[in-house]
């Protein structure tokens, strides 16, 4: 699918350790409970989720809540709210797949704060696990039938039950884990529901391990009126968490998956496959431009045939003309 991939829910903000940890200690009663979760998603019809966001030392820090509903197999919207200083609410990324396409939206160009306005259209693909990686989101990899927590538990050094807590009006069961490694810390804390085992709340920390510095040479001797350097600011901590609002299987209006162009919006066209694939029956072709035949060369066209000249009749002319 040509359509652009947003991934700022993914784990990939995660300390993610580049081996796997041999030694782990892992309660067999806390991946019960993970387990349950994967097939709580995997056994849903249809979802609906609202979700807000917190964050520091990270830039998922302009994420501020989310909307959610998908209905299976393949009926997809998702609403991305962002920090916008032109507008109060945010902007809006939309995803939504009614079932025969899939649309993309895009209200600012977050990379230069200006508008974006722009949409793509593409077609839809046959299930939930094309979008897997669309944000990231854990829900939804596993609505799509995969195991989010699958290398989660290859990296942890440590996973256990916590106390439970109640959140969204449901008691939770937490399970923690340890997902640092040698340069930073990582203290991931899943908290799922003990009813339908739905997440409920994600929270996420990391914070940079100090290590002895190395001893280096003075710095040089300053120049009359150079001031030195500024020190270096060490790497912040990272705290990034969410919260569910969670409808397991709510009913579904006629009309929730319709996709309405927003005002003003434009089809961005990424390039000549994505013309090809957002051609409609009965629509006039798309032309880029007609292809060049460099094997030949090109003569010019707006020149009129002219008259052979030779040197020696200008010579005369000149003889003429100074007698």
């Amino acid at each position: 699918m040509n359509h652009r991939l947003v991934p700022v829910l993914a784990l990939s903000f995660l300390s993610v350790s580049a081996f796997v940890q041999n030694s782990a200690s892992i309660d067999p009663k806390a991946k019960t409970i993970l387990e349950q979760t994967v097939r709580a998603y995997h056994d849903l019809r249809s979802l609906e989720q609202e979700t807000v966001y917190n964050a520091s030392g990270t830039g998922l820090g302009r994420l501020l809540k989310s909307k959610l509903l998908v209905q299976k197999p393949n009926k997809l919207l998702l609403e991305l709210y962002e920090r916008d200083p032109n507008k109060t609410n945010g902007a809006v990324s939309r995803f939504l797949c009614d079932g025969k396409s899939f649309y993309t939206y895009r209200e600012t160009d977050f990379s230069t704060l200006q508008m974006d306005n722009t949409f793509t259209e593409d077609k839809a693909p046959r299930s939930l696990a094309a979008f897997k990686d669309l944000t990231g989101s854990m829900e939804i990899a596993a609505l799509g039938g995969a195991d989010p927590f699958a290398a989660l538990l290859k990296q942890a050094r440590v996973v256990k039950i916590e106390e439970p807590v109640v959140v969204d009006g449901a008691q939770n069961r937490v399970v923690g884990l340890d997902v640092g490694n040698q340069d930073r810390t990582g203290e991931l804390r899943l908290f799922l529901s003990q009813s339908d085992h739905l997440m409920r709340k994600m929270v996420y920390d990391s914070k940079e391990i100090p290590k002895p510095q190395p001893k280096t040479d003075p710095p040089p001797t300053l120049e009359p009126g150079e001031l030195p350097l500024d020190p270096l600011e060490p790497p912040k901590p990272v705290h990034f968490e969410y919260e569910n609002r969670v409808t397991p299987n709510p009913p579904i209006a006629k009309d929730a998956f319709k996709w309405l162009k927003p005002p003003g919006a434009w089809r961005a066209l990424n390039n000549a496959d994505a013309i090809t694939n957002q051609k409609r029956k009965g629509a006039a072709p798309y032309v880029i431009a007609t292809p060049i035949d460099t094997s030949k060369s090109t003569d010019p066209s707006d020149m009129k045939t002219t008259k052979t000249v030779h040197a020696s009749d200008l010579i005369k002319k000149a003889q003429k003309r100074m007698n």
